[in-house]
């Protein structure tokens, strides 16, 4: 397996995981996840020049793009959203 597809899919797993540990919550899990989170690779990016498929790769890395940016700033009423699309943008699988 080459590393960039081990990476992808690193993201992707620590991605699910630690959104399930988000959703399950508990004292200072929300640190846990940020930090989870920046060290699997991501980054806060817009896709708007890149074709975007649901549960694609580019997706995974917006999707936790967007949970970084979301608990970073405190805006703790979309994280719901985020966890209810968590099987649609961020899928086990690559589809």
């Amino acid at each position: 397996m080459s590393t960039t597809i081990a990476n992808r899919d690193h993201l992707r797993s620590e991605t699910r995981r630690l959104m399930t540990l988000l959703e399950q919550g508990g004292p200072g899990v929300t640190g846990t996840v940020i930090e989870g989170l920046k060290a699997a690779g991501a980054v806060r990016k817009e896709c708007e020049d890149h074709k975007m498929e649901e549960g694609d790769d580019t997706c995974v890395r917006w999707y936790a793009g967007s949970a970084l940016d979301v608990l970073e700033s405190g805006a703790y009423f979309a994280v719901n959203s985020l966890l209810n699309c968590l099987e649609r943008f961020c899928p086990e699988k690559h589809p």
